[in-house]
């Protein structure tokens, strides 16, 4: 992982870990939260609560409905939910 200088992710190169698919991702910041990451072919947009920085929800361009997290207790992300459907599209151990 690369950092700038406030400590938010930078460009990867290819193969780097966290660049999306081995194309190199980008990451746009509203302050101190990434807003969006894109590469060469996509981008998701991350909705995000004022104040706590939470995220509410994830939108990628080249998918039909946005997704929205779903939470544990503690607010930590346990899976990705389509919005339309209600199904879950990834989940995270």
């Amino acid at each position: 992982m690369m950092y700038d200088a406030y400590g938010r992710r930078e460009n990867l190169p290819n193969g780097f870990s966290g660049s999306q698919g081995n194309v190199p991702a980008s990451y746009l910041y509203d302050g101190a939260e990434a807003i969006q990451s894109s590469n060469a072919s996509s981008a998701t947009n991350y909705l995000r609560e004022p104040g706590s920085g939470e995220m509410l929800m994830e939108s990628q361009s080249e998918a039909g409905s946005p997704q929205v997290p779903l939470l544990d207790a503690a607010g930590s992300a346990l899976a990705m939910v389509d919005s339309a459907s209600g199904s879950i599209v990834s989940s995270y151990q």
